[in-house]
């Protein structure tokens, strides 16, 4: 008879116990925001699984890197509130952050900044 596929979750939770071994060489520190990234795997675990990879990790990867991106949206997102909320606009502030309106932004070439 053939081999029974496990299921992407099964898959996920072997591929995260084989990193283990990476965890116990990082500072107690770099532990947490380890399990924190591990963290994202299991839960884009599902949307993962619809990815028809014959490499494990790339899944694993593609979850990780979604999760940062998403963390990264969202601090933008507070930082633009937060900046609404208690520059004035009138004023403003002379920063590349604030004239550009995003971190990405912020760091292309001066070149293109919009004139005042």
């Amino acid at each position: 008879m053939g081999r029974t596929i496990p299921s992407w979750r099964i898959v996920v939770e072997e591929e995260l116990a084989r990193m283990a071994r990476f965890k116990q060489f990082l500072r107690v520190e770099d532990r947490v925001v380890f399990d924190d990234l591990l963290a994202q795997c299991r839960r884009y675990a599902s949307a993962a699984g619809v990815l028809a990879s014959p490499v494990r990790e790339v899944p694993l990867l593609l979850s990780m890197i979604f999760a940062q991106h998403r963390k990264l949206a969202e601090l933008e997102k507070r930082m633009k509130e937060t900046r609404e909320s208690t520059w004035d606009a009138g004023s403003g502030c002379p920063s590349r952050l604030h004239r550009r309106g995003s971190i990405m932004e912020a760091y292309r070439p001066t070149a293109d900044l919009p004139s005042d």
